[in-house]
Formats: C-alpha cells, structure tokens, sequence
C-alpha cells in the first residue's frame, strides 16, 4: 500500500509517561543532641578519666564541688605523684602535700631553680654561684618544712625525685626525710646555708636505712669527703 504524498506519517507507540519526581526529605529544622554532665557519671568511671590527669588538675578540678572533692582525693589517684613538668615553688609544693597520702609511693617534683652555666675549675666541672645570687633564689627554693609535711602525709614514700631546686639546708637534717625512701634523686640542686664542718649527708645512714639508689647528677656542691659518709648506707647500689 503506497501512502499518499505530503502525508504525516503517525507515530504508533504509546505516549511517553511522566516520571513522578521524588521529593527528597527535608533536614529537620531542630537539632537533637543529649547533654551529659560530669557529674552524671558513676565514681568509678570518674576515677577512671581521672587518673589520666596530671595532679595540678586534679587539685583543680575538687575545687569544683564537693563530690568531685571526695574523688580526687581517693588514694588510687595519688600512689606515683609527678608534678614534673610543671615548676613549683616550695609554698605551693607544702600546701600541696596535703594531697599526699600513706600509700604515696613516688613523689617526683620540679623547682624554679636556673643554675648559671657552669665552667671548667681546677679540671672539675663546677657551678660558679655565690652567695647573694642564691639568696635571691631562696624565695623559690625548698626549705625543711616541705620535708616535714611530706613526712607527716607520705611516711611510707619510698622514690622522691626533687630537680632544679634550691635546698635551704638551715634546720634540715635527714630525720625529718621519710624513713622508708629507697630511691632518692637530687638532680640538678644546689644547698643553702651548707656547714662546712660536716658532710650534708651526715646521719643519712641512720635515718634512711632503706636507701639503694642516690641520684647527684649536676650537683657540682658534691664534694669527695661525702663518700665516707654514704659508704655507710648497707643498702645502697648507685
């Protein structure tokens, strides 16, 4: 069959269908969060996120409220104590003793103790320091009532690591340090007000009978007479 000329051929298939579009949905115009406090947990999870922090926050966090007071304060928190590296002068460290406990077993602290730069002596290596710079310094350095409140919080403390301080050795005689130390580090101090008529370290052997390790690193006060002295502790190794 022949179609006539300038006849439109019709199209035969069925009429395209209309897509129905999809709305996507809306964001919502509120947000919704829960608003947990500190405070909402348990003691035992606290003391669990506690003792991940250094103690000078955890002074400042029982500053907060009483609960918080109460677990700060709990003795799992305040067994190896190390204040390092913050600098502390010898006010705050004795105000801050009364944190420490009998189960303290370590104690580790840093003064604001700045040597000058030491030089080359008589083939000894030695600080030249005299005596109107370290009175300037006395205000940040240790004195014996330090040891007397470490003594009275943590008897039983048995590593005490002080750095970077001045000993103020005026009234300070080893008694006054905790009897059971093992381990005692004093790296990086100088002595005030030493007697020159007797070792610093006399009686050391009679009152810290545990003694094992003596750290004198950087102590250029150290002289050779004190050997004699500490030659007398049984126990000591290094």
């Amino acid at each position: 069959m022949t179609l006539p000329e300038n006849e439109e051929c019709q199209s035969e298939s069925p009429p395209a269908k209309k897509l129905k579009r999809e709305e996507s949905p809306q964001p919502s115009t509120s947000t919704w969060f829960v608003d947990y406090s500190l405070l909402d947990f348990c003691d035992d999870l606290l003391l669990e996120i506690f003792s991940h922090l250094k103690p000078i926050d955890l002074i400042t966090l029982g500053q907060c409220c009483k609960r918080l007071q109460r677990i700060v304060r709990d003795r799992v928190l305040w067994k190896n104590v190390d204040f390092r590296p913050l600098c502390i002068s010898d006010k705050d460290l004795t105000k801050y003793c009364e944190f420490l406990l009998p189960t303290t077993r370590k104690l580790a602290v840093k003064g604001l103790w700045v040597p000058p730069h030491p030089r080359e002596r008589g083939g000894e290596l030695r600080a030249i320091i005299d005596q109107s710079y370290l009175e300037s310094r006395l205000a940040i350095g240790m004195s014996a009532n330090f040891f007397n409140s470490l003594t009275k919080s943590a008897p039983n403390l048995h590593t005490l690591i002080i750095e970077n301080t001045v000993l103020d050795t005026k009234n300070l005689t080893w008694d006054k340090v905790p009897s059971n130390l093992e381990n005692l580090s004093l790296q990086h101090c100088h002595l005030f007000e030493l007697d020159a008529s007797k070792s610093f370290f006399y009686g050391i052997d009679k009152s810290l009978l545990n003694l094992k390790t003596l750290n004198l690193r950087e102590c250029y006060w150290f002289e050779s007479h004190s050997l004699l002295t500490l030659s007398k502790c049984e126990k000591l190794e290094e």
